[in-house]
């Protein structure tokens, strides 16, 4: 029996007698998708080594939805909002979803309150409201406390998905936790978005469009830091492992109020959001007689 695999790049090696040792580096293992590796072992000593460098195949001919795996090392090399939420437009297909939240974009064409949210295999999607996470009837949608910390891979639907998912006419976000492995391992990283560094932008006054409250938007700032550990309990470096991350953040809307009001005179004003998140992941693995790198 094969382990559960955790999404990531796979070295796989293969040695057999009477042949040369086959090793193939870069394979790539995303959620809910087959990746192909053709091994081919040449006659030869096993001493000598057949070194393959291109990975397994990426086009899956197991499924017939339209799907888009967002990697950590894809989200990662991009400036982008540290909510799980922010990388979901990055996805063809995925377009905003106007009035329903910046936390629930339209897929393949349904409004953003049709879609499905799975993280490790449950569902997120608020079952009342039919958002990402939690929402609250005065501030709208709040989204969810899933931080890119915690994040180890995301892979968006936007249509004809298989019959195993259901409750949904929009799309399917899938995403998958980060854990610990066989070796310990630590991160520290910031993200910062000072309103300074915006550009001026169009407001809606600009275009005689009368607003009362905020009469213009003029940046959103936005700040977060992030700690994260993991590795293998001990004695049972093959079969437990732990995963824990913190993750604190500080958003800011940069508002200018309408004239007429009381708060125009004083210029520019912020509403401030703090959130502080972690999260904290146990796992237990039966498998032991296969070693995977």
């Amino acid at each position: 029996a094969l382990p559960i695999f955790i999404p990531g790049s796979y070295k796989v090696t293969v040695e057999a007698t009477g042949f040369k040792k086959y090793v193939s580096d870069h394979n790539e293992v995303v959620v809910d998708h087959t990746s192909s590796l053709d091994v081919h072992l040449d006659l030869g000593a096993a001493t000598d080594t057949v070194q393959v460098d291109a990975g397994a195949v990426q086009i899956d001919t197991d499924t017939t939805s339209l799907n888009a795996p967002l990697t950590e090392e894809f989200y990662q090399s991009l400036p982008v909002a540290r909510n799980v939420s922010a990388i979901f437009l990055f996805a063809p297909g995925v377009v905003s979803g106007g009035g329903t939240g910046a936390a629930n974009p339209s897929m393949g064409g349904a409004t953003g309150l049709e879609n499905l949210y799975l993280v490790d295999g449950v569902t997120i999607t608020d079952q009342a409201f039919g958002g990402l996470g939690t929402y609250n009837t005065y501030f709208g949608s709040l989204g969810s406390g899933v931080n890119l910390a915690f994040i180890k891979e995301v892979d968006v639907k936007t249509g004809a998905f298989e019959p195993k998912y259901g409750r949904a006419d929009g799309g399917i976000v899938e995403i998958v936790t980060k854990s610990g492995g066989t070796d310990f391992h630590g991160a520290l990283s910031a993200y910062f978005g000072p309103g300074s560094w915006y550009a001026e932008r169009f407001q809606a006054n600009q275009f005689n469009y009368i607003l009362t409250s905020p009469f213009s938007t003029l940046s959103n700032p936005q700040y977060d830091v992030s700690a994260e550990i993991g590795g293998y309990v001990p004695k049972f470096r093959n079969k437990m492992f732990f995963f824990g991350a913190f993750d604190p953040s500080l958003s800011q809307a940069i508002d200018l109020a309408a004239p007429g009001t009381y708060l125009y005179p004083h210029g520019p004003f912020a509403y401030s959001t703090t959130v502080d998140s972690w999260s904290g992941k146990f796992s237990y693995l039966p498998f032991t007689n296969t070693q995977f790198e």
